[in-house]
């Protein structure tokens, strides 16, 4: 559950893309997103007013995720919003695109490249990512002869994707849980973070930021 902010998907500086509107949604409501891509909010996260771009809803966004879990003193995360920060050579069955367009279809696998993590090796860890659907071209409902093409979002519990998560590096791997305290085994700590997500049902979901607290 979260707002949903609709972002004008038109302006060449990313940046400075406008907010055309904010819609708050229920998991698995829908809302119709043409000429937009969606950045979401999660419920309870702080937005101080009505941000003036992209770029203060972003910063806004995950100053308020850290604040958010206290007890946590670092964020690390990928905003989702171009197609960098991925390991093409240990993804497949993936489409990698900016403005929110990444997507993991079947049984394909998503892993992001390696980053470093801004402080120490943690020894316990919050993971959160975000998981949508967008209605697919050629859908009759939304893709009429006589009419205008139309996307419709609709917000996917983090669920519907596997997630495990590397400290070192990719030695060793641990399945998370969205939002839940995880601890980080001794023999696996490390600075050198990786994320990959994977799915083993049929169609295609599409990812939008994920991060990591600690």
């Amino acid at each position: 559950m979260g707002t949903v902010y609709l972002i004008d998907a038109h302006n060449t500086v990313l940046a400075n893309s406008e907010i055309n509107d904010t819609i708050p949604l229920e998991a698995g409501e829908s809302q119709l997103i043409n000429g937009s891509f969606v950045v979401r909010v999660p419920f309870g996260i702080p937005i101080d007013g009505t941000p003036e771009d992209l770029a203060e809803l972003e910063t806004q966004k995950f100053a308020g995720l850290l604040a958010f879990f206290p007890g946590f003193t670092y964020i690390d995360y990928d905003d989702g919003l171009d197609a960098t920060g991925w390991d093409t050579t240990n993804s497949e069955g993936v489409r990698l695109g900016s403005r929110m367009t990444t997507s993991i279809a079947d049984t394909g696998t998503l892993q992001a490249s390696p980053i470093t993590l801004t402080g120490p090796a943690p020894s316990t860890a919050i993971i959160t990512w975000e998981v949508f659907e967008v209605t697919p071209p050629g859908d009759a409902t939304y893709d009429p002869k006589d009419g205008t093409f139309s996307r419709l979002y609709t917000e996917a519990d983090a669920s519907n994707l596997q997630c495990q998560v590397s400290f070192d590096n990719g030695s060793s791997w641990n399945i998370v849980t969205d939002g839940v305290l995880f601890t980080v085994p001794f023999a696996d700590q490390g600075t050198d973070f990786i994320i990959q997500f994977t799915t083993a049902t049929s169609g295609r979901f599409w990812i939008g930021s994920w991060a990591v607290l600690y």
